[in-house]
C-alpha cells in the first residue's frame, strides 16, 4: 500500500517521465507505444514504422523513433524503473551516509 509520501513521489516521477513522451496525448497512445516496443524487439527492421503502424497514430514514424530512443536510453529506463519501484529510491535515500565535518 502506498503512503502519501510514496504517492507524491510517484506523481512527481510521472510528471518528469511524461516529458519524455511528448507529443503523445493520451494514456492509450502511451500504452500502445510501450506495447509496440515490447512486441517488436530492437533488431526489427524498420521498427519505428512498424510500431507507428501498429499504434494507428497520427504521429510520423520519425517521431515514434525519437520517443522509442528516449525511452530506451539509460536515462529513460532509469526514470521508468524509479517510477515503478518507488520504495527502492526511498531506501537509497535512507541509506545515504551522513558525513559530519568537525
Amino acid at each position: 500500500m502506498l503512503c502519501a509520501a510514496d504517492t507524491a513521489h510517484l506523481a512527481a516521477g510521472l510528471r518528469r517521465f511524461s516529458t519524455k513522451l511528448w507529443p503523445l496525448e493520451s494514456e492509450d497512445e502511451i500504452v500502445a507505444l510501450l506495447l509496440g516496443m515490447a512486441r517488436y524487439p530492437v533488431d526489427t527492421p524498420d521498427r519505428a514504422e512498424v510500431i507507428a503502424a501498429d499504434m494507428q497514430t497520427k504521429h510520423a514514424s520519425t517521431t515514434i523513433n525519437v520517443l522509442v530512443s528516449s525511452i530506451e536510453s539509460e536515462a529513460g529506463i532509469s526514470a521508468l524503473v524509479d517510477l515503478l519501484d518507488p520504495m527502492r529510491s526511498h531506501e537509497q535515500e535512507k541509506s545515504t551516509p551522513l558525513h559530519l565535518v568537525p
